[in-house]
């Protein structure tokens, strides 16, 4: 009996200890929240709260829509819906997934005919080892019938060129919906079929058109991470095939709108700025809201999402408390927590590093503002936040994205110089000396607004004999240069 006694004194006393210390912590909690409520934003998280705030507005309903905005055609790109139809059905798309919560999101849209081919191999693609052109040219009729094939699909990704921009009014979450972007690729193949169908002019034209469509809509102020790097891969595969199509017409000069295609952009840095900008949208909203169960599994096992740009130095546990964590924190302290995490890629200091290709200062400026997890107040308003936030900040834990933006505009300037070279008069080689020497002399006199820091192009010999403008490229994941064959205008 002595025995029970002590049993359930001993339960009492320990049942009390943990309610007083539950109720510590409940006190501690209540009083960091309150403190943190009144204390507010420091001057540096204000700062990068305003630096945040996207100057491009983003429609909250079909009535808000912009006859501009290409965001329904682009969304319903694979989808058989009458164009009159469009705005409201890829509106009802938005309002839906709003209301959505699971793990297999069905679009209504999808009721509608798909019209993705079903041999997506076959088309030419960005990184294949054979050049599109070659490729279309050794099996023309094949092509041809397959453009025939899916001449409904391809009017419309022609159509987007009728638009200013794309905006994301989807709700920002973990899950949400991309557009189709591997359609945008396939009328490379329809310009390389077109050439060889001895429509060379037609053919550079049209993938001109679609150059400067592409980059127009995927870039500015609405684009998000994945966007601008569909872009950079866009213009890869655009600047080979143009590249191509003047080797093997040398007697053909370039429409004018491929000039317009590829000018340079004095202002390329600032697609930094606009991809941080989307990007901590997204994080508001991943932290808003529950995790889908597949990111809850890749958090929880320490795979799949541990190489993205948020996590790769997140440690184990800070991943597993983020997937068990309610989603539940105060909306402001939410904003302030993770603004400077993502505001640094807008500083003066990181639009010049990109533009200088210095992405050893674009890595300090990044590292510099990498939280350690911060036990401030404020995290008892926004656990899920601080733990979010840990590591190093957008780009710095990724260094390959700027690297893409970068090779991206020292891509378009490779093709303006070769477009610019093609309008000089050839130029006479010295005595004795080979005709090569000339042209790199040439090139070397090319307009200041076609240099680029960081790009050294150059034009060299081949194995084989022929010329090309080599550019080194700073992501070399993929491959260490891109080689653009060059073969003067024909006089």
């Amino acid at each position: 009996m002595q025995s029970r006694a002590w049993l359930r004194t001993w339960l009492a006393r320990l049942l009390k200890t943990l309610g007083l210390l539950a109720l510590g912590i409940a006190l501690l909690w209540a009083g960091l929240a309150i403190w943190a409520l009144l204390r507010g934003p420091t001057p540096a998280q204000q700062q990068a709260l305003a630096t945040l705030r996207n100057p491009a507005a983003t429609p909250a309903n079909l009535a808000q829509a912009s006859p501009q905005d290409g965001f329904a055609a682009l969304w319903l790109l694979a989808r058989d819906v009458p164009a009159e139809q469009q705005q409201a059905v890829a509106w009802q798309d938005v309002e839906h997934f709003a209301s959505y919560r699971g793990d297999a999101w069905q679009a209504p849209s999808e009721r509608f005919a798909e019209l993705t081919p079903q041999e997506h191999a076959s088309w030419c693609r960005v990184w294949d080892e054979q050049p599109c052109l070659q490729r279309v040219r050794a099996d023309l009729p094949r092509f041809q019938a397959q453009i025939q094939a899916h001449q409904a699909l391809l009017q419309r990704i022609a159509a987007l060129a009728d638009y200013r921009y794309v905006s994301q009014p989807f709700a920002w979450r973990m899950d949400t919906p991309l557009p189709s972007y591997q359609h945008l690729f396939y009328p490379a193949t329809q310009y390389a079929v077109q050439f060889w169908s001895s429509q060379p002019e037609q053919a550079m034209h049209g993938l001109c058109q679609h150059t400067d469509t592409m980059q127009r809509l995927l870039q500015g102020p609405h684009s998000t991470l994945i966007a601008q790097m569909v872009a950079a891969a866009q213009l890869r595969q655009s600047a080979a095939l143009l590249a191509d199509m003047l080797y093997h017409a040398p007697q053909v000069q370039a429409p004018s709108n491929c000039l317009q295609a590829f000018a340079p952009q004095p202002d390329h840095a600032q697609s930094l700025c606009d991809i941080a900008r989307n990007e901590y949208q997204f994080s508001l909203g991943a932290l808003r809201h529950p995790l889908p169960s597949w990111a809850r599994d890749a958090f929880l096992e320490g795979s799949g999402l541990e190489s993205g740009a948020q996590h790769s130095h997140a440690k184990r546990w800070q991943r597993i408390l983020i997937a068990l964590l309610p989603a539940w924190s105060h909306d402001h302290t939410l904003r302030r927590l993770s603004a400077p995490h993502y505001a640094w890629a807008c500083t003066p200091e990181a639009q010049q590093a990109l533009s200088q290709a210095d992405f050893a200062r674009l890595h300090a400026l990044g590292a510099a503002h990498a939280q350690a997890i911060a036990w401030q107040a404020a995290c008892a308003l926004a656990p899920r936040a601080c733990l979010w936030n840990t590591g190093e900040p957008i780009f710095a834990a990724q260094p390959s994205y700027p690297q893409r933006l970068h090779d991206r505009e020292a891509t378009r300037r490779a093709i303006a110089s070769l477009l610019w070279l093609r309008m000089q008069p050839a130029p006479a080689p010295a005595a004795g000396a080979p005709a090569l020497q000339a042209w790199q002399a040439l090139f070397a006199q090319r307009p200041a607004e076609l240099h680029l820091p960081g790009s050294t192009p150059e034009i060299t010999t081949l194995p084989d004999g022929t010329w090309a403008l080599h550019i080194p490229l700073h992501d070399s994941a993929r491959a260490t240069a891109l080689q653009l064959p060059f073969a003067p205008l024909a006089q």
